[in-house]
This record gives structure tokens, sequence and C-alpha cells, in this order.
């Protein structure tokens, strides 16, 4: 029997940023009566999506300048958190799914510890991408300070650095240690 992964969510960019998330929440959702963080588990610890830098690909309508994506890039990882969701119909909304802004796609991050979990992000969609939009610093500082609330700058702070970089659109670095899973077994040992 497989392990039901279908509620996990890696957040990585202004959605790490709770205060944000609960701004645009009691905005678009004035009357749901539990808010996000009531139905949603924070996941321990810290959580990098491999083969993934962070870039801003797109324009935000609503922030009138470019916002994360994490696109596919090999030897680089994004810094993130693991949520259990309850309910998707916030994300979904504020990621624009519905008009294909972002799109949800599976994935698997690993834990510090190396240990892999399939999950799901948020991914610009290819109809919107463009090469660099620049970011208002309102922005970049949000995503700063979610960074900062979950621990992620004071643990790895490659992975702020990684962000200012982006920002600018610069290259980001790559991951200064390796990432190993998977089960060898060798039975002539």
């Amino acid at each position: 029997m497989s392990k039901r992964t279908d509620f996990l969510y890696f957040g990585y960019g202004s959605n790490l940023n709770l205060k944000d998330l609960r701004k645009y929440e009691r905005k678009k959702f004035p009357h749901r009566e539990k808010l996000f963080e009531e139905t949603t588990n924070f996941w321990e610890g810290i959580f990098f999506l491999p083969d993934y830098q962070l870039q801003f690909t797109v324009k935000s309508p609503s922030r009138e300048a470019g916002v994360l994506d994490a696109t596919p890039k090999l030897g680089h990882a994004v810094a993130g958190k693991l949520f259990e969701v309850e309910n998707w119909d916030l994300l979904n909304r504020k990621e624009g799914v519905s008009s294909n802004f972002y799109k949800k796609i599976p994935i698997t991050v690993i834990n510090e510890n190396g240990k892999t979990f399939d999950a799901f992000t948020y991914v610009v969609s290819s109809k919107s991408k463009e090469e660099y939009v620049k970011p208002n610093q309102d922005y970049v500082q949000i995503v700063s300070d979610g960074y900062k609330e979950f621990g992620i700058s004071e643990k790895f702070p490659w992975a702020h650095e990684n962000l200012i970089s982006a920002s600018k659109n610069q290259e980001c670095k790559m991951i200064d240690s390796t990432f190993v899973y998977g089960i060898h077994e060798n039975k002539n040992i």
C-alpha cells in the first residue's frame, strides 16, 4: 500500500511569509471559518527541491512587478518548507491556477537528512514566462521575511543569497554539497 502524499505542498516564495498569506486570505476569503494556518500542518525542518533554481520569470498583476518561479537547473536547489494542506482552494486561487498563471506540479523534495517526499508545488505556466521580470523590493522583502520566519536564512544562507541574486537577474549559486538518495545494493562486498 502506498502512502498518500496528495496533501503535501512545498512552499518556496511569498507563501513562506504567513503574514502576507494571511493578508491575501482575509481579502479573498473574508467569510472563511478556518484560516490556512488553522488547517495546515507545518513540517519540521527545511526541505529542498533539487535541480531547480529561483528566477523571476513573470509579472504579477497584483504585485505589479516580477514574482518568483522555480525553474529546472541541474546542480541547483531551492530551499523551502513542506506543509500538509487540507484545502487547496486558497493556494490554487492565489497562484492563479484557473487562469494558467501558475500550475501545480508533482515534485520530489529532500529534507535535511536526505529523505525524499513526494509533494506538489507551483511553477509559472509556460504561457506566462519571460526571461526576467524585475521584482519590486517589497516583494523580495516579503520572501526574505518568510525565510527568516522559518529559519532558512540562518541555517542555509546560500538560499537567501540566491533569492537576492535572482532578484538582480544574476546566476544563482550551485549547491556546495551533494544530495544522495536511493538504495544501492552490492552483494559482492
